[in-house]
């Protein structure tokens, strides 16, 4: 039974109220779009490709109507390989009623998230896809601090990205903190993320790494951990704090951490009246505790 859970006016149900017709395509004619997992015409998607050749395509894809045009759901990998046959048509479940862009998205999210082998940056980008939507802003630190800021202090935040968040939580199954971890390794460079995918080194050493992606020498950490993937957990962090993997360095001062926080926001701006309100509060706070310390 598929117990993906799908929108609707009243809040999310089981897929299983959603109607789905059984429907042969025209792989030319579906849409695929933005999707959750990354397409690699690896040697695994040439196994697919010779598979369908010989026996047929055996799972049908998952397409929702969106405006009269097939949106693809689930099944990528599948749909492309069609494609490269030039199969005329497929074997697809076409979900029994015209939907909202919105709703594609979700139900894209859910069915995705369910499926065996999502690796954990294709993972994080699907979390990414959902709540840069339902969040107005593509800046992931951004969306890992609303996510902070709901595991902390939820009270603080609008019902909107409570609702975005706590979705996202109910589709997954994962603690807010599990979500902000995978969102943090997209701050990763493309060989980093990649190294993650090809499990030359592993999620944990990934979230160190993001964790300090500012620090200077975490190229050069990174070169080292994929020399010696077997690096404890423990000694790449001390890795953060020596320079030249070896030598204690110095520690980073409050005034060089403040320095640091402003020209982020130089860079990236403000998301809105709420956080620039939220940061002057914190600069009054601090303010205050300092000229009491003079």
């Amino acid at each position: 039974m598929d117990h993906s859970i799908y929108p609707t006016a009243n809040g999310p149900v089981e897929s299983g109220r959603e109607q789905k017709q059984f429907l042969h395509v025209c792989p030319n004619l579906i849409h695929i779009g933005k999707q959750v997992r990354t397409f690699i015409e690896d040697d695994g998607f040439g196994n697919l490709v010779a598979s369908i050749h010989e026996q047929g395509l055996l799972e049908p894809v998952l397409l929702a109507m969106n405006g009269g045009d097939y949106i693809l759901v689930a099944g990528e990998r599948r749909v492309r390989a069609c494609l490269k046959l030039g199969l005329e048509s497929i074997p697809t479940f076409v979900i029994g009623r015209d939907l909202s862009s919105d709703e594609i998205l979700f139900i894209q999210l859910s069915e995705n998230l369910q499926r065996d082998g999502l690796n954990p940056i294709d993972e994080g980008k699907a979390y990414f896809m959902y709540l840069s939507k339902k969040l107005g802003s593509e800046n992931i630190r951004y969306i890992t601090n609303r996510i902070v800021l709901y595991d902390r202090r939820r009270k603080d935040m609008s019902e909107r990205d409570v609702k975005a968040i706590s979705t996202i939580e109910l589709i997954s199954g994962k603690t807010a903190r599990s979500i902000q971890n995978l969102l943090k390794l997209l701050n990763l460079d493309a060989q980093m993320q990649s190294a993650i995918i090809q499990k030359n080194i592993t999620v944990s050493q990934g979230y160190i790494l993001s964790t300090n992606i500012d620090h200077p020498n975490i190229d050069k950490i990174f070169q080292s951990l994929l020399q010696n993937p077997k690096i404890t957990n423990k000694k790449l962090r001390e890795y953060f704090i020596e320079d030249d993997l070896g030598k204690k360095s110095e520690p980073i001062s409050l005034y060089s951490k403040l320095r640091s926080i402003r020209r982020s926001i130089e860079k990236s701006g403000l998301q809105s009246k709420t956080e620039a309100s939220q940061i002057l509060n914190e600069i009054e706070l601090i303010r205050q505790f300092v000229g009491r310390n003079e």
